[in-house]
């Protein structure tokens, strides 16, 4: 009989006393809950509801009596190709000189009254309006609830449906809300600057009241300037771009059919706007005491509206200030100073440092 033999299993070296226990299977995790959508979509029918008044407060009718001769201009720049330099409305001063910085606005009006009527260049007219209040809204603070700051732009809503019209301090609005979007955002993207001077551009030869935009400019230099850390050589690379960016801007003023004169021509505007003649006949240039004595007094809606829209924009200035102000100032629970910072011989935590060792004494033990 031939068997095959097989050698007996050799023991283990270090035999285990006790075996580890098998691993039990890892039960599957549920899986993870989506967030709800529900407050986002809220904020998006809040938005979207708060631009459909907007667009529904500009439909009415015109009523501007401006309008006409901004559209005859406007019909004259494209049949001339030429500018006006010369009033060519008043019959007694027909040579007198006249800075028309509103001449883009008039061609545009010209160009949209040929091709729609004034039913398209009203419509046009609530389409920028809601855009300018779209840009405003979005340039708030993410951390403030939407329905907030939809609650407090809505007294300057109703008092802009006062003065929606087919005119161009609509598109000054719109200038406006740009370059508010572009100072927000432009300590993380300085790139955006950039923008800034085509916008001037732009404002320069279609309304007088561009000098608003090298004014918030001023201002938002100011601030940054302001800023702790601002002159740090890491910031050295923003300061280019943005200075560039303001130099750009500067020299856009200068750009129209006028030259320095057109640059300058918001402070002849302030000493027209300054004669008697007109405050006293003109409603928004009276002294505020004088509208309320020929108007309905305290009592009109529409000065009551104006009212709040001024507290709402002072409180916008003066409440984050404080608060900078309180919380920069307020002492910290481990007894430090004000800002939050830790006291002297604790470490941020609030433990006590441990004593160094002398260097001599190390050695020694060394040795």
């Amino acid at each position: 009989m031939s068997s095959s033999l097989v050698p007996p299993e050799s023991p283990s070296p270090n035999p285990s006393p006790n075996p580890s226990p098998p691993t039990p299977a890892k039960r599957p995790r549920p899986p993870a809950s989506r967030p709800s959508r529900a407050p986002a979509l809220l904020d998006l029918a809040l938005i979207a509801a708060f631009l459909a008044l907007t667009f529904l407060l500009g439909v009415f009718p015109l009523k501007d009596t401006d309008f006409w001769w901004h559209l005859r201009t406007g019909d004259l720049i494209r049949q001339t190709g030429q500018v006006p330099h010369h009033d060519l409305y008043t019959f007694t001063v027909p040579d007198h000189p006249w800075i028309d910085l509103h001449w883009a606005f008039q061609l545009a009006l010209s160009w949209g009254y040929e091709r729609g009527g004034v039913v398209a260049l009203n419509l046009a007219k609530c389409v920028i309006t809601c855009l300018a209040v779209l840009l405003l809204v979005a340039a708030g603070r993410r951390e403030w609830p939407t329905w907030v700051m939809v609650l407090s732009w809505l007294p300057a809503l109703l008092v802009l449906g006062g003065r929606m019209y087919v005119r161009p301090e609509t598109l000054t609005l719109l200038y406006l809300a740009i370059d508010l979007s572009i100072f927000l955002r432009w300590d993380r993207y300085p790139a955006l600057a950039l923008l800034l001077p085509p916008v001037q551009l732009a404002w320069v030869n279609s309304h007088g009241l561009f000098v608003l935009g090298p004014i918030l400019l001023a201002f938002a230099l100011i601030d940054a300037l302001l800023r702790p850390g601002s002159m740090a050589p890491g910031r050295r690379g923003w300061w280019r771009i943005v200075g560039l960016a303001t130099l750009l801007t500067g020299l856009a003023c200068l750009a129209n059919p006028y030259g320095i004169a057109g640059a300058l021509y918001p402070l002849q505007l302030a000493r027209t706007m300054g004669n008697p003649l007109f405050s006293r006949t003109i409603a928004e240039l009276m002294p505020v005491p004088l509208f309320i004595q020929q108007s309905a007094g305290l009592r009109s809606l529409p000065l009551q509206l104006h009212i709040a829209t001024m507290v709402l924009g002072a409180l916008s200035f003066l409440l984050p200030l404080l608060w900078t102000v309180s919380t920069r100032f307020r002492p910290s629970p481990d007894g430090a100073g004000g800002g939050g910072r830790p006291a002297k011989g604790k470490a941020a935590g609030g433990k006590a440092k441990a004593p160094r060792r002398s260097k001599k004494r190390s050695v020694r033990r060394r040795r």
